[in-house]
C-alpha cells in the first residue's frame, strides 16, 4: 500500500485542488484509488467535491468538515484543507452515503451496502470501514453497519464538525457534499493495518449508575438529578447553576464521564461521554448515548495528557499490527475537536509528538465532534478520544 498526504492554506479553491492533485500524485507515483478529504466547513462544499472528482476521476472520495481545519504531516497543526490518498493495486475500495433522516440504523445499513457494491465485492466483508457522519446518532449508525457486516469488522473514523458547534458540519461523498448524513468507505486491503482507540483521561474513584435517561439526556444518576451528581463529583467546579439552562461544553472538557470497556495488557480502557449542557430540570445532555444501568465514573484529563496521548495511540496501533515505524506507509488519525480547542496553542505539541513517532510517514488528522474506534473488540462511539489507523508500506 502506498500513501500520501497534502495540506493547503490556499484560499483560491481551484489553485488548491490543482496543487493537491500534483503533489499527491507525486508522492504516490500515480493517481490514488481512495481519497479522504478533511477541511473547514467553508471548504467542504459541492464545488470542492466536483473539482476533486475531476482531478482524481477514478478515485473513491469521502470525508467531511473538521473543526477549524485539519492536521497534515510536514505542515503546521491546522491547515484549511487536508487530503490523504491511498493506492493498493491488489485491493478494492468503495464509498456509500445516505441521509440520516428518521432511521439512522437503516441509513448505516444502506451506506455500507452501497460502499460494498461500489467496490464490486458483493457478498464480501471489508477489512475495515472508514466513517464520517453528522453528530447525533452515531450508536444507531454503527448498529446498522454491524447488521450488514457483523460486529467484528473495525469501523473507524469520526463525526464531522464545524468551527463553533453551530451545526454547520458537512459530509463529502464522491462529487457531492451533504449535511446530516453518513458516509462510509469500504476498504478491501492486501496489506496489514493497525488501529487503536484511547483517550487522554484517567479514571477517578467517583462512581455512579445511570438510573434514567431520555435519548442523550441524563435525567438521574444514583437516583438523584444528573446535574446534582455531576456538580458534587466535580467539586462544584463546572456547573454555573444546578437548575439553569446553560452550555457546559468547554467547562466540562477535562471532566467527562467514562464507562469501562475491557482492558489492554491488564489496563482498563474507558469509553468517554462529553457533557455539553445542563437544563433547568437538573438533567445533563452528552455527545454520546448512555444506557440505564451503566456504571460511570468521573474522568480527569490535563493539558499534558491531551497533548501527549495522540502519539501513544499511534504507537499502540503499530504494536497491535506488529509493525515497526519503518514498515508504516501512512496514517489516518482522529483527534477530538473539543480536545483540540482545549489545548489551544499547545496543538503544535500534538503535531510534534505525532511527527516524532511517524517520522516522514504521511498522515492526516481530523478534529471531530465524536470519535469511532474499537474497544474490547467492538466498534464504539465516544467523545474526547483519539482513533488511529496505520497502513503497512507497500
Amino acid at each position: 500500500m502506498r500513501c500520501g498526504a497534502v495540506g493547503v492554506h490556499e484560499p483560491d479553491l481551484q489553485k488548491a485542488v490543482q496543487g493537491i492533485a500534483t503533489e499527491l500524485s507525486r508522492q504516490l507515483g500515480g493517481l490514488p484509488q481512495f481519497v479522504v478529504v478533511y477541511g473547514r466547513a467553508s471548504y467542504i462544499q459541492d464545488t470542492l467535491a466536483q473539482q476533486m472528482s475531476e482531478v482524481f476521476p477514478n478515485a473513491f472520495l469521502m470525508g467531511g468538515s473538521s473543526c477549524r481545519g485539519a492536521m497534515v504531516s510536514g505542515l503546521g497543526p491546522s491547515v484549511d484543507l487536508a487530503v490523504f490518498g491511498l493506492i493498493d493495486v491488489d485491493g478494492a475500495f468503495g464509498v456509500g452515503a445516505h441521509t440520516l433522516c428518521a432511521d439512522p440504523v437503516a441509513a448505516g445499513q444502506a451506506a455500507v451496502e452501497a460502499a460494498i457494491d461500489a467496490a464490486n465485492r458483493p457478498g464480501e466483508v471489508p477489512d475495515l470501514v472508514w466513517i464520517a457522519q453528522a453528530p447525533g446518532t452515531e450508536e444507531e449508525v454503527l448498529a446498522g453497519i454491524a447488521g450488514v457486516i457483523g460486529d467484528q469488522v473495525p469501523v473507524l473514523g469520526g463525526s464531522t464538525a464545524d468551527d463553533d458547534v453551530a451545526a454547520g458540519w458537512r459530509e463529502l461523498c464522491g462529487n457531492r457534499t451533504m449535511s446530516h448524513s453518513v458516509v462510509v468507505g469500504a476498504l478491501f486491503l492486501s496489506g496489514t493495518v493497525g488501529f487503536a482507540f484511547h483517550s487522554g483521561y484517567d479514571p477517578t474513584d467517583r462512581l455512579g449508575t445511570v438510573t434514567s435517561v431520555e435519548g442523550r439526556r441524563l435525567l438521574t444518576i444514583n437516583n438523584e438529578s444528573a446535574a446534582e451528581w455531576y456538580h458534587k463529583v466535580t467539586d462544584q467546579g463546572v456547573l454555573p447553576s444546578l437548575y439553569e439552562d446553560a452550555s457546559i461544553l468547554a467547562a466540562s472538557t477535562l471532566t467527562p464521564l467514562g464507562r469501562r470497556q475491557g482492558q489492554v495488557d491488564g489496563v482498563p480502557t474507558y469509553l468517554l461521554a462529553h457533557p455539553d449542557r445542563v437544563y433547568g430540570d437538573g438533567s445533563l445532555s452528552t455527545f454520546a448515548t448512555l444506557e440505564v444501568g451503566e456504571e460511570i465514573c468521573l474522568m480527569r484529563g490535563t493539558l499534558k495528557t491531551l497533548t501527549t496521548r495522540a502519539s501513544r495511540v499511534v504507537k499502540d496501533a503499530m504494536l497491535v499490527a506488529d509493525l515497526r515505524p519503518s514498515a508504516i506507509g501512512g496514517a489516518l488519525i482522529v483527534y477530538c475537536g473539543g480536545c483540540m480547542l482545549t489545548v489551544g496553542e499547545s496543538l503544535s505539541q500534538v503535531k510534534d509528538g505525532l511527527q516524532a513517532v511517524l517520522g516522514s510517514v504521511p498522515f492526516v488528522a481530523t478534529y471531530t465532534f465524536g470519535e469511532t474506534g474499537q474497544l474490547d473488540d467492538l466498534s464504539r462511539h465516544g467523545n474526547l478520544m483519539i482513533s488511529a489507523l496505520v497502513f503497512e508500506k507497500d
